[in-house]
């Protein structure tokens, strides 16, 4: 018999395209309908409006304006949100039940509160997660996560600890929301957060070079050069993505993930990024995209697009990305963790799992090698 999810939402947004700027939020919003779809009764504790597909969506913050907005990632900004999910969760959670956390630290004291359950962290495309459960979206983003908590720990490489209880798994898109395109635009199309960090004066930079227009869609003050769009609606992100030449994410640090990437490839649109993170996994290079070092080799990799089968892109991403290639490899996680996670009652998961050197418990602690 397959487990009750109680999936908790962000205390910012709703879970609506109206919302869809903020990532986790999209996120949750497909992974509820997936799982739904999937035969799991899934609880969603959300804001006041829900477009997901769910057994139950349970509201637990006022209405939120639709203006993109950045909020404090603190307990106390999350606590009034926290403890109405608590109270609500009370009157639901059986024994078995799963909870499923959009976020980290900021959702503990959740956690904490039912101790008898399994908490997972299900889209954990950040560091310092601290529910005894995480999922992460690429295999890059769980060693960077390792790697970091040790060095926290004043550790080194050979007291890195490997949990059975964790997972990477891909985040989930629907195709019908990405159909194919057929790359007529002649424009190259940049998408994502201003500040530098996502690599929009790269992207300007390549427009600049190659003389092809740019197109910017995003949250921030927009580069100098191009077309800046504001923000838009999944639909409108999906239309631009298939007209598009090139869609570019030529981020500048190790992406976790990165959905614009993935959605344009299903779009049957090529990918041009930097050579790390969970680039290296998302986009093949020479047959979805090509991951580039410098400018120059952006503005090289323009020029050989056409060779590109968007065909071969979209049907790739379906195949690794959409919700029915992801939700099998959900079923099978939920029915590993019970097995793995033998917890005895009287200790507290969060605190045995929040430092990586401990040498408390553990659930089927992987042995590290040592050479």
């Amino acid at each position: 018999m397959k487990p009750t999810l109680h999936l908790v939402g962000l205390p910012h947004t709703e879970t609506t395209d109206d919302f869809s700027w903020c990532a986790f939020t999209s996120l949750a919003k497909t992974f509820a309908t997936m799982m739904t779809r999937q035969g799991y009764e899934v609880i969603l504790y959300a804001g006041q409006k829900n477009e997901a597909e769910c057994a139950e969506h349970v509201p637990c913050h006022p209405a939120r304006s639709k203006k993109f907005f950045v909020p404090p990632w603190t307990q106390k900004y999350f606590a009034p949100m926290n403890k109405r999910v608590i109270t609500e969760m009370r009157k639901r959670i059986k024994p078995g039940d799963l909870i499923l956390l959009s976020m980290g630290v900021v959702q503990l004291p959740i956690s904490n509160s039912f101790p008898e359950n399994i908490s997972i962290e299900i889209f954990s495309g950040y560091a310092g997660g601290t529910a005894p459960c995480k999922v992460y979206p690429s295999e890059a983003w769980r060693h960077q996560c390792l790697g970091w908590n040790v060095g926290k720990a004043g550790g080194d490489i050979h007291s890195c600890i490997g949990w059975a209880s964790d997972v990477t798994i891909p985040h989930p898109l629907d195709p019908e929301m990405f159909p194919m395109g057929d790359g007529d635009g002649n424009y190259l199309l940049f998408i994502g957060r201003m500040g530098g960090l996502k690599g929009e004066g790269i992207a300007a930079q390549v427009s600049m070079a190659t003389g092809i227009p740019l197109k910017v869609v995003g949250s921030g003050p927009p580069p100098a050069l191009g077309e800046y769009l504001g923000i838009v609606k999944p639909q409108e992100r999906a239309r631009l993505m298939g007209a598009a030449t090139a869609v570019l994410t030529p981020s500048q640090f190790p992406e976790p993930f990165c959905l614009v990437a993935v959605e344009a490839q299903m779009c049957g649109t090529p990918v041009l990024c930097t050579p790390w993170g969970a680039f290296t996994e998302t986009v093949q290079d020479g047959k979805t995209g090509f991951r580039c070092y410098s400018v120059d080799e952006f503005s090289e990799a323009v020029q050989h697009i056409a060779s590109l089968d968007r065909f071969y892109i979209r049907q790739r991403a379906i195949a690794l990305y959409s919700t029915e290639a992801i939700a099998p490899q959900y079923d099978k996680y939920f029915a590993r963790l019970p097995k793995i996670m033998k917890i005895p009652k009287h200790m507290d998961l969060c605190a045995l799992h929040s430092d990586p050197t401990s040498n408390s418990w553990m659930p089927e602690k992987i042995p590290t090698h040592r050479s």
